[in-house]
């Protein structure tokens, strides 16, 4: 892997939740626009820079919302992850994982709730 795309990728995983956008990367490695979303291409198998940051994006907020200590709302989860529009937010979450957020967060408590020992098995 080219290690301009190595080092972006880690930038951006470093801070998924900034406005970044294609201009911002391409001027952090002293490249061109276009020359940055052809390289990135090349690079990932045809994935484009916008749908890999989507992802990483959306790996925060499923991490997020399987959390049981957190305790933000979904429209903060998406504005932590960089995704602040709740509406297209929940359009990628569900075309990627088949549900909504809210409906992801409630399988995950549930899950949760099922796997905490009961309150008597505590007390032996």
């Amino acid at each position: 892997m080219d290690k301009r795309i190595f080092q972006l990728k880690g930038r951006l995983s470093q801070d998924p939740g900034r406005n970044w956008t294609i201009e911002d990367m391409a001027a952090e490695l002293h490249m061109s626009a276009p020359h940055l979303h052809r390289l990135f291409k090349s690079e990932n198998g045809g994935l484009t820079l916008g749908a890999w940051l989507n992802d990483l994006r959306l790996e925060g907020a499923v991490a997020m919302l399987a959390d049981p200590d957190c305790f933000l709302r979904i429209s903060e989860i998406a504005i932590a992850v960089g995704l602040p529009n709740e509406s297209h937010f929940a359009k990628i979450f569900k075309s990627k994982y088949g549900m909504t957020p809210t409906q992801y967060q409630r399988t995950q408590a549930e899950i949760h709730q099922s796997r905490r020992p009961s309150e008597h098995d505590e007390q032996k």
